[in-house]
């Protein structure tokens, strides 16, 4: 199934059309301006936006085996990425250095255990922040087609839709308690951008690398 053709992408869309005013879609491929707006640039608005926080209800785990080549700088071993990889959230075990070069990841561990953000995660899916700014990054994008040239509205409420993700990714982990023992319970914060490794390709925080003990 294609991204365009995931359950719930019509009601983003008319979510970011709404937001310029811009008429409502039936279809994502019907034969109108709206339709074919969202057409082309919503898969780069969803990248865009879970490209910005760890969204845990685009989260996906899964084992990595090693492959054959070896790193071409360094030592450990090379890690093929998922194709819906977006952004790494956490590794399991804890305190796992990595580094993310491109497609590949680079760790001394011969099974990579990952949670990642994944693009592949159905709209229908999300959760509603997560909805609400993938909307608000689309009606940023298509609004220049409806002569909408400077659309602060959308760039400010993407903004405070990331703010309250982040504020409720904090109130969720400080209310955990107990021993984490499980991939989810790493310490630290996803959203520190001191990490548990390197991410080379990594934008808007660049490179970076450090330990999550508290």
């Amino acid at each position: 199934m294609s991204q365009l053709s995931q359950p719930g992408v019509i009601s983003v869309c008319n979510e970011a059309l709404a937001a310029i005013g811009a008429q409502r879609i039936n279809a994502i491929d019907e034969q109108s301006q709206a339709a074919a707006a969202c057409n082309d640039r919503y898969a780069d608005a969803v990248r865009a936006t879970l490209r910005d926080h760890p969204w845990v209800s685009a989260a996906v785990r899964v084992s990595l085996p090693k492959l054959e080549s070896e790193p071409a700088h360094g030592g450990g071993n090379l890690f093929q990425l998922p194709a819906d990889f977006v952004r790494m959230i956490e590794t399991y075990p804890r305190g796992l250095l990595y580094e993310i070069n491109g497609r590949t990841a680079t760790a001394n561990v011969s099974i990579l255990n990952i949670r990642y953000v994944s693009s592949a995660t159905p709209a229908s899916q999300w959760d509603p922040l997560l909805r609400k700014a993938v909307a608000m990054q689309l009606a940023m994008a298509i609004a220049p087609r409806f002569g909408v040239e400077k659309p602060q509205i959308m760039a400010s409420m993407y903004r405070d839709t990331l703010a309250a993700a982040r504020h409720a990714s904090g109130s969720e982990r400080s209310q955990e308690t107990g021993p984490q023992e499980d991939w989810i319970g790493v310490r630290g914060s996803p959203d520190d951008p001191r990490g548990r490794g390197i991410d080379a390709s990594a934008e808007p925080f660049g490179p970076f690398a450090g330990d999550w003990s508290s």
